[in-house]
């Protein structure tokens, strides 16, 4: 494909608007969703400090997919350290934001997001253990969830889970594949 330029959102978005002044130096982790019922894109971005203690999301939205952003919060989603990402729309159209959470990815939270999309509402289910990039996707009557381990920047063998519903209990199903490295990669986003 040919892509085209079209500006760097995020960045213009946070400089044109009332951000706090955190030295954030790290912006990570893009997830965009679109919500229906305001007809406006939302984007999250796993952003902080050169040091990573700041662990926070910031959340913007748009009319446009392509923007102009505009700067919305940046959170601690229910109080907790946030760092990898994901967000999973289900088929009823119930948002989740998943994500990082704890001292250093101790524990894997999923969260139900407010009506537009911009804050969360309440924890759904916390996986205990050392993981990052979550994903989700439905399948075999429940939910499949595919994360990576931490290991710093080296890769990793992923994991992947089931569970009847998004509350858990979460069974773990052993590596996403035979590679004990991912094939170079992690889940991010399906």
């Amino acid at each position: 494909m040919t892509w085209k330029f079209r500006g760097s959102i995020v960045n213009d978005a946070m400089i044109n608007s009332d951000v706090p002044k955190h030295d954030i130096t790290v912006i990570e982790r893009p997830k965009v969703a679109y919500n229906p019922s305001t007809t406006r894109y939302v984007l999250f971005v796993h952003v902080d400090t050169a040091d990573y203690s700041f662990v926070s999301i910031a959340v913007f939205q748009a009319d446009d997919v392509i923007g102009p952003y505009v700067f919305v919060r940046i959170m601690r989603p229910n109080g907790l350290e946030s760092r990898d990402i994901g967000i999973f729309l289900d088929d009823d159209g119930t948002p989740y934001l998943l994500y990082a959470s704890g001292h250093v990815n101790t524990g894997l939270t999923i969260s139900s997001l407010s009506p537009d999309y911009t804050n969360t509402t309440g924890i759904m289910s916390t996986i205990q253990g050392s993981y990052e990039v979550p994903t989700i996707m439905r399948g075999n009557g429940g939910y499949y969830l595919m994360v990576s381990r931490t290991s710093g920047w080296d890769p990793n063998e992923g994991k992947l889970f089931w569970a009847e519903k998004l509350t858990g209990p979460w069974i773990d199903n052993g590596p996403i594949s035979a590679s004990s490295d991912s094939f170079n990669s992690q889940p991010t986003y399906l």
